[in-house]
């Protein structure tokens, strides 16, 4: 039996036998799939594009694993609105992309990033999955969440090295989101932190032999030389706190409405 079973309100539900719905609730709670994006975009940004991009490809795996997306772009991701949202849509999975500020999550406003989820205010994210692509979270967000009753956090302990340009693009893209779209389809934390952490050491694999290889093409020569071992670095500083065995996809009856 797959993990979830769609009913719609009012009809399917109403079709169903009270019997059958009690025997179908022993086995599975009734859940929600709810997904928060926060993603900061201020203008004339290419590295905010450029992981904007990615987050771009997410929300479509998102839609098309049957996740409800509530998605905070640029402006629209105030601490105001992050929070709000949290407490008042209870988010079953929160995502962010970007830069951190001094190591914890920022919200966006007035194209300025400010403040949003901090050491003081991690409770926020109790009862919740967690999925952070941002410099070194793991620790100043990710152990006092799970501390604070967060059921797992996925993050970077090290600098995120972000990338973009004809030769990058690619799988700058896959490699980010790798782990990330394994735990929207119901991987385990600790299965989707390996996809994540091999498919960055493919990326790192790849440039290099691309790069020995091609030592004339006009995008190795300008190519920052220390773009590799951040890549490398992204391999080795993607971790998780938190139940190993944990899923960021709910298990259980999916209740929609029509």
């Amino acid at each position: 039996m797959s993990d979830t079973l769609q009913m719609k309100i009012p009809e399917k539900v109403l079709a169903m036998n009270m019997s059958s719905i009690l025997e179908l609730l022993q086995k599975y709670p009734i859940v929600t799939r709810k997904l928060l994006l926060i993603r900061p975009l201020r203008p004339n940004r290419p590295d905010e594009v450029a992981i904007n991009k990615v987050a771009d490809a997410f929300v479509v795996k998102a839609n098309d694993a049957g996740w409800e997306v509530k998605d905070l772009k640029g402006n629209a991701a105030t601490k105001t609105n992050i929070v709000n949202t949290i407490n008042n849509w209870n988010p079953d999975f929160v995502v962010y992309y970007g830069h951190s500020l001094n190591s914890y999550i920022p919200g966006q406003q007035n194209n300025q990033l400010q403040f949003a989820i901090t050491p003081s205010n991690v409770s926020l994210l109790s009862n919740k999955t967690a999925s952070i692509t941002a410099c070194h979270t793991v620790s100043t967000i990710g152990v006092p969440a799970v501390k604070a009753g967060a059921v797992c956090y996925l993050g970077y302990k090290v600098p995120f090295t972000g990338v973009w340009g004809s030769l990058l693009d690619h799988d700058f893209e896959e490699a980010t989101n790798a782990a990330n779209i394994a735990l929207l389809n119901g991987e385990k934390y600790s299965v989707a932190k390996d996809k994540g952490s091999k498919r960055w050491k493919k990326f790192y694999d790849d440039l290099v032999i691309y790069m020995k290889n091609n030592p004339n093409d006009i995008r190795v020569k300008k190519m920052d030389p220390t773009i590799p071992g951040g890549l490398l670095d992204n391999a080795n500083g993607l971790d998780y706190v938190g139940n190993p065995n944990a899923v960021a996809r709910p298990i259980g009856i999916l209740l929609t409405t029509p």
